[in-house]
């Protein structure tokens, strides 16, 4: 969901784990809303194109997001196939596990994310005047970072999995791992924008803070993964 400060005003005119951070707000979400797993590629695309609240950048990134841990699955599944020792078969397997769960984890928060945000487009098409307006953006913001929060989480997970694999996959898929890393490190920052719109809407600054804090905390597995995937580019080179 785009959480940009831009879309919410806009917005407002025309109409799993937090870490400690106290984010859990009852509601945030609709039940009736369809799931972005169960649509084609053209039908999410032309949603997302289109002039309305929901889905936005938040939901795009967590499927960029699982997109990447697919890639890193698709090199791990040729490398288990040569796989004769049980330990590195046994390791394979493992971490084939974990990223099918990321993958199921970051469509599933796709919704969360465009569903998360909708109480928030709510609160900014309230009156001006309206005396709780201003409680009820604090309360939509607390809505829209749980999302964003969770998927940065999963997708550092991802990244740690993508530095394992380009230690096991094979030199003929390095540049598959390279993608899956440029991928997961796109959507982990382009996650961070939403967290950082929704933070400058919380009432307390503390609080506010802490959010900040922990987004940056996270935000540094993007930049190995991106020194990865250069690396990987750079030893492709050689020899050209």
């Amino acid at each position: 969901m785009t959480n940009s400060a831009e879309k919410q005003e806009v917005v407002g005119k025309d109409s799993s784990s937090n870490d400690g951070l106290n984010l859990d707000v009852p509601a945030c979400t609709d039940s009736d809303t369809y799931s972005i797993a169960d649509i084609t590629i053209r039908s999410f695309t032309t949603s997302l194109a289109a002039p309305t609240p929901a889905p936005g950048g938040g939901a795009a990134a967590a499927v960029v997001g699982a997109l990447g841990s697919a890639l890193c699955s698709m090199a791990l599944t040729f490398r288990a196939r040569r796989a004769a020792e049980p330990e590195l078969a046994e390791k394979l397997a493992s971490i084939e596990v974990e990223l099918q769960r990321i993958m199921a984890s970051l469509l599933e928060l796709a919704d969360q994310d465009a569903e998360g945000f909708l109480p928030l487009s709510r609160a900014f098409a309230l009156s001006r005047k309206d005396p709780n307006r201003s409680s009820a953006i604090d309360a939509g913001a607390r809505c829209a970072s749980q999302a964003p929060l969770a998927a940065m989480s999963e997708l550092c997970r991802a990244i740690e999995l993508i530095e394992q694999m380009s230690r096991l996959a094979s030199s003929a898929l390095m540049a598959d791992v390279a993608g899956a890393a440029e991928l997961a490190a796109a959507a982990l920052f382009a996650t961070s924008l939403n967290v950082y719109a929704n933070a400058r809407l919380l009432a307390d600054s503390d609080e506010a803070r802490a959010l900040i804090d922990r987004t940056e905390e996270m935000l540094a597995s993007a930049d190995r993964a991106r020194r990865l995937a250069r690396s990987i580019a750079e030893h492709s080179k050689k020899g050209l």
